[in-house]
């Protein structure tokens, strides 16, 4: 955090999305977030989990951070809440209940599921979060200057992907006009799951966008 001669304070905040148990890239983050970008905060677009190897790991290290993280949960958490209220748990069944993943997907997440199951630590913290926050799909935060949105996909719609060439119509009434209606100006909306990063400056709809350049220095 910085502060000026004038009294204003600058927090930093990193903001990440999408970790899907990569535990190891989810530390290198973490670390370079804090010991070179010097962070005071973190904002999380969702979906710790999903198809990684270090289920148990992930949710420990995300603990860790948690009193200085904002966060929203994403489809992935959403798939896990549904899998951990389900009474089967063979493949088969599961194809049936889920006809949109494939078996090597089913499969993943059930071990991971069970990893989960295994930990009491992480468990009963991760899925009484599930169970709290399932149904919210956006939060929003107001500074002294701007407000700051975030959400997993669209701001009305947790599982719709923003392409850059995503549809003018659906981008404008699942996520523009819900966010203009907020009657906040500025806002900067935080948003994950298409795994691309990217900055975009709006006005009023989608089709008058400009793209920004993203500096990583």
């Amino acid at each position: 955090m910085d502060v000026f001669p004038d009294g204003l304070v600058i927090m930093k905040v990193a903001v990440f999305s999408d970790v899907h148990a990569n535990e190891l890239a989810f530390r290198q983050m973490i670390e370079h977030a804090t010991n070179h970008a010097q962070c005071d905060r973190f904002l999380f677009l969702g979906d710790l989990l999903g198809y990684g190897p270090l289920p148990v790991e992930t949710l420990t290290l995300f603990q860790s951070i948690l009193p200085v993280t904002d966060y929203v949960l994403g489809n992935h958490d959403e798939l896990f809440h549904r899998l951990s209220q389900l009474p089967v748990s063979d493949i088969t069944s599961l194809m049936a209940v889920f006809p949109g993943l494939s078996r090597r997907s089913l499969e993943t997440l059930g071990r991971n599921l069970q990893e989960i199951k295994s930990h009491d630590g992480v468990f009963g913290w991760y899925f009484n979060e599930l169970k709290n926050g399932i149904g919210q799909k956006s939060k929003l935060f107001d500074y002294d200057l701007f407000s700051v949105g975030i959400s997993h996909g669209m701001w009305a719609v947790r599982d719709f992907y923003i392409w850059p060439s995503g549809r003018e119509e659906v981008i404008n009434t699942y996520h523009i006009e819900p966010l203009l209606a907020l009657d906040r100006s500025p806002i900067i909306s935080f948003v994950g799951h298409t795994h691309i990063p990217w900055v975009v400056q709006i006005n009023k709809s989608w089709e008058d966008r400009v793209d920004v350049a993203i500096n990583y220095d």
